[in-house]
């Protein structure tokens, strides 16, 4: 576990902030609002060289990072398969591929980047629910392949003489606006023990929407993908859980750094579990605060960080489990 950690946190950091290195020489004064009006313009407008470059880099450092971190770790995995586990190359490769995907053409509109966060999140939830990877090894491999992807497009630019000194983000307020957010979290409960049971560590989405009612307050509502191992002896399974909830939210900012809190009450359904009699519904409430830097006029990067508490029933035992809940995000403004 303090490997783990040891991993994860600083990887956490540079994955929250990393789409400020990529966006530095797509920034100008006069940002486009549009893709170039044919396909052959698009193509042209595609520096090849330095986007080859930086997706080639970032693989062969993908692949030989992994390779060395799961050769020093040897983490079993939850089948019992082998011992491979951490960190996730699935996750590593999504999220390096789909930020390198959004860094491009977030430029355009900012739901580019947020459409290959949530395509990168799926990848995730499918090896966690499929049973071949800790929540962990996801989360690390999340945090992996977007520091990845900076890494291999700063060594991309310096390759191709490209300007690092973020020249026009700064010109990018960061106001309480109606927008999207969609976040990677690990979910880590405060007490783990369970009746017979023993909670893990749960991968989290969460995707919320903000109305403002004021400049500094307003509304949310949102969904929240989780799903976490269950141990019972040798026995392992994933428990997999859907929620909605709504609630209440502020934001401040000073220039193109924002600070949000919120608070939101809701609904859990908890979807599976095998050969483990749980219960199917569930009360959750949390609370957190995320902060973030705006990259262009309606896109923004940060991290996040919350306490959760929601009900539980496994097996003969049913209580409140409180967690605590950290991650990065992408934000969209409408």
């Amino acid at each position: 576990m303090i490997k783990r950690l040891i991993l994860i946190l600083p990887l956490l950091m540079c994955a929250a902030f990393s789409g400020r290195a990529q966006y530095a020489d797509s920034l100008s004064t006069e940002e486009p609002d549009s893709l170039p009006r044919s396909i052959i313009s698009f193509l042209r407008s595609v520096d090849w060289p330095r986007q080859c470059t930086s997706v080639g880099v970032g693989q062969v450092i993908n692949y030989s990072l992994g390779a060395g971190i799961k050769a020093w770790i040897k983490e079993e995995r939850p089948d019992h398969s082998d011992f491979n586990s951490f960190p996730s190359r699935h996750a590593s490769t999504a999220f390096s591929l789909s930020y390198t995907i959004g860094n491009f053409m977030g430029q355009y509109s900012p739901w580019w980047l947020y459409g290959a966060h949530a395509v990168a999140n799926g990848v995730g939830f499918q090896r966690v629910m499929a049973a071949r990877h800790w929540p962990s090894d996801v989360m690390a491999g999340a945090c992996i392949g977007v520091g990845i992807n900076m890494l291999s497009g700063t060594i991309a630019n310096w390759i191709f003489g490209k300007d690092l000194s973020f020249p026009y983000w700064y010109r990018n307020p960061n106001p309480f606006a109606g927008g999207m957010t969609i976040s990677t979290c690990i979910s880590m409960p405060l007490q783990r023990r369970f009746g017979a049971y023993r909670l893990g560590s749960a991968l989290a989405s969460n995707l919320r929407a903000t109305f403002p009612l004021g400049s500094t307050y307003g509304l949310c509502a949102g969904a929240q993908l989780l799903s976490g191992m269950v141990k019972d002896g040798d026995r392992r399974a994933p428990l997999t859980s859907a929620s909605v909830m709504a609630g209440g939210t502020g934001h401040w900012h000073n220039g193109p750094y924002g600070l949000s809190a919120y608070a939101m009450g809701g609904y859990r359904r908890n979807i599976k579990c095998e050969d483990i009699d749980f219960g199917r519904n569930a009360l959750v409430l949390n609370a957190g605060a995320q902060g973030t830097i705006m990259l262009t006029r309606k896109l923004s990067v940060g991290a996040e960080a919350g306490y959760e508490f929601s009900t539980l029933r496994l097996g003969d035992c049913s209580r409140g489990v409180s967690t605590i809940y950290v991650g990065f995000l992408t934000r969209a403004l409408f």
